[in-house]
Parts: structure tokens; C-alpha cells; sequence
């Protein structure tokens, strides 16, 4: 199973963001995939549209819009409920795809560190804070 976010944005935008945070990039990907106890929720100022086989999610500070595959929608579905924990978002995937929580929860904590670094949902450590 592959959970995939693609990023867009003008080009002249695109490098100066890849550029910018490429050398964070790992480092806060590895911080992120290394919380326990963390709850995830929507940033605001990000809108979602249904496109049918994907969604599009438009940051509106950046203005960089991302798509979610099939997969990462269901992730997503979770998010704008209510914020959720990596437990919850993996059952929200088994719920809907034949697959077991062993075989997608790398996936979905990749997808989650993808999401943070975009900064697309945010991780707060304290669930009184979510």
C-alpha cells in the first residue's frame, strides 16, 4: 500500500520552498515518525476539495495546493472529524481497505510526517491542545 501527497505550485514558488526546507526536511520527518502520545489535527487556513479519485488540499498562507491519493483521503477524513491519534487514523484505513494495521501503519506514519512537514495538519503532544 503506498500513501502518496504530491505538492504543486508555481514553479518560482516550488523552488524557493523546496530549496528553503529540503535540509529540515529529515530531520523533522524523523522527529515527527518519533512521538508517542501525539494527536494530529488539521492546520488552519488549509481547505480540502473533492476531486473524485484524489482531493486537493490548498494551503492558503503558501498557496501551494497538494493532492491525496485515495488512501491519504481516508487519513484526511479522520483529520477534519476530529484530531486523532495514529492509532485511530490506521483503523480508519483497515475500516476501508483490505489491509492489516501492521502492513499500513508505516504508511500512514509517513504520511503524517509528509503532512506535518507541509504543514498541513500539526501535531500537539497535548490532547487538551487538539
Amino acid at each position: 500500500m503506498v500513501v502518496s501527497i504530491s505538492p504543486y505550485a508555481p514553479a518560482s514558488l516550488w523552488g524557493r520552498y523546496f530549496s528553503a526546507h529540503y535540509l529540515l526536511w529529515q530531520s523533522k520527518r524523523d522527529d515527527v515518525l518519533k512521538m508517542t502520545n501525539t494527536v494530529f489535527k488539521k492546520a488552519d487556513g488549509v481547505v480540502a476539495s473533492d476531486l473524485g479519485e484524489e482531493w486537493a488540499l490548498l494551503d492558503l498562507e503558501s498557496s501551494m495546493y497538494f493532492t491525496l491519493n485515495t488512501v491519504a483521503v481516508e487519513v484526511w477524513k479522520s483529520l477534519e472529524e476530529q484530531p486523532s491519534d495514529i492509532d485511530v487514523l490506521v483503523d480508519a484505513v483497515v475500516q476501508k481497505f483490505d489491509v492489516t494495521s501492521d502492513q499500513c501503519r508505516d504508511d500512514v506514519n509517513s504520511l503524517l510526517a509528509d503532512l506535518t512537514e507541509a504543514g498541513l495538519i500539526v501535531a500537539v503532544t497535548d490532547k487538551t491542545n487538539a
